[in-house]
This record gives structure tokens, C-alpha cells and sequence, in this order.
């Protein structure tokens, strides 16, 4: 009896793997700004060493806000693929203006989000974990960054990796 469930908990864990596996594959970019987000949240949670009752208020604002960062965020990448495109289909000097001007306000509302979640918090923390915490934001990207770079040296990957994020040279005239 007991080794029908030990393997029927085997058969299911490895199911589990596979199953999340799969998932993995199909979006690797999710899951890796899931697994920044889970590691963000426990660093920070780790550094305010707030009681049960604050951590929970904390943690529901806290995504809050972030949720509306993120869709800021979205929105941000969306127009830049516009613009990218539209400097590869060669648009009018109009086209261009309207959208760089719609990039100038989505960036603006997307650090406007940011600002927000930043001064929001102040309410909700005592002053010193306020002070962690924007100690925390400022640096956290930084480090993340930092690590990232890293990685990529170890793994050869150099700066003209990165071109086709550049939009292409203007054309020559003749």
C-alpha cells in the first residue's frame, strides 16, 4: 500500500516536471521576469522585516502598483515596436514625429507609475523601512543588471550582439 503511493506521488511529481517543463520552453521570458519578481519581493520582504499584518498590507499594495507599472510598461514596448517598425518601412517624417511623441508619453507615464509606487509606500511603511525601501529600488536593477552582464561575458556574448536592437543606418544619398 504504501509503495502504490510513494509511486503514484513519483508518477506525479515527475508529471508536474515535465508539465512545467513544457511551460518553460514555451515561455522562457515569463518565467524569468516571474522568477525577478519572486526573488524581488523575497529580498525586500526580507529587508523591511515587516510583522505578518504589515507584510500582508505591504505585498497587496506593493503588486498593485507594480501591476500598473508593468502595463505601463507594455505599453512602452508596444509603441517602440511601432516606431521600430516604422523606421524599417521608411515613414514619413509625420508618421515618425506621432510616434516618437506617443514613445515621449508612454515613457513619461511609465516613470510617472514608478514615482507613484515609490511616494504611495511612504504611508504604508515606518520611516526606516521607507528609507530601505528606496534604497532597495535604486539598487536592485542595478545589481540585476550588473549580474546579467556578467552572465553574458561568461558567455561570450559581446556589445554588437545587441545591433538589431539599433534602428538601421540611414540611407545614403548618391
Amino acid at each position: 500500500m504504501k509503495t502504490s503511493i510513494l509511486k503514484s506521488g513519483i508518477l506525479l511529481s515527475v508529471f508536474l516536471i515535465a508539465l512545467n517543463y513544457n511551460n518553460l520552453n514555451s515561455q522562457p521570458a515569463e518565467f524569468a521576469r516571474e522568477r525577478i519578481e519572486t526573488l524581488k519581493m523575497v529580498k525586500l520582504l526580507e529587508i523591511l522585516d515587516l510583522n505578518e499584518d504589515e507584510s500582508d498590507k505591504f505585498m497587496v499594495k506593493y503588486k498593485s502598483l507594480e501591476k500598473q507599472i508593468k502595463a505601463k510598461a507594455e505599453t512602452l514596448d508596444d509603441i517602440e515596436d511601432d516606431l521600430q517598425k516604422a523606421l524599417k518601412r521608411d515613414v514619413s517624417d509625420k508618421e515618425l514625429k506621432e510616434l516618437s511623441d506617443k514613445m515621449i508619453v508612454a515613457q513619461k507615464e511609465f516613470f510617472d507609475a514608478n514615482i507613484e509606487k515609490i511616494k504611495s509606500m511612504q504611508s504604508t511603511l515606518n520611516q526606516k523601512n521607507y528609507a530601505k525601501l528606496l534604497i532597495f529600488e535604486k539598487n536592485f536593477h542595478k545589481k540585476l543588471r550588473n549580474m546579467l552582464i556578467d552572465k553574458s561575458k561568461k558567455r561570450g556574448m559581446q556589445m554588437e550582439d545587441f545591433d538589431g536592437d539599433a534602428p538601421p543606418p540611414p540611407k545614403r544619398k548618391r
